[in-house]
């Protein structure tokens, strides 16, 4: 996660799932949890990397601002 308004959503928890089979670097699915606790308008960012490359400019990103009531 490289940023989400903190007053808005609040990390709760994140769990990966790898795919089938066992080689390091193998495709999988990653959950975040991120509810709500507060009415307002949050910009939340993600960035794609592997853990190791501390320093390195992301392969993706992503961006989306959440509304919450």
């Amino acid at each position: 996660m490289a940023s989400a308004a903190s007053d808005v959503l609040v990390p709760q928890g994140a769990q990966f799932l790898p795919s089938d089979g066992d080689a390091v670097g193998a495709a999988g699915a990653r959950t975040f949890a991120f509810p709500a606790h507060a009415p307002g308008r949050a910009p939340f960012e993600l960035h794609l990397r592997r853990p190791r490359q501390t320093g390195t400019p992301s392969t993706a990103r992503f961006l989306l601002v959440v509304h919450a009531s």
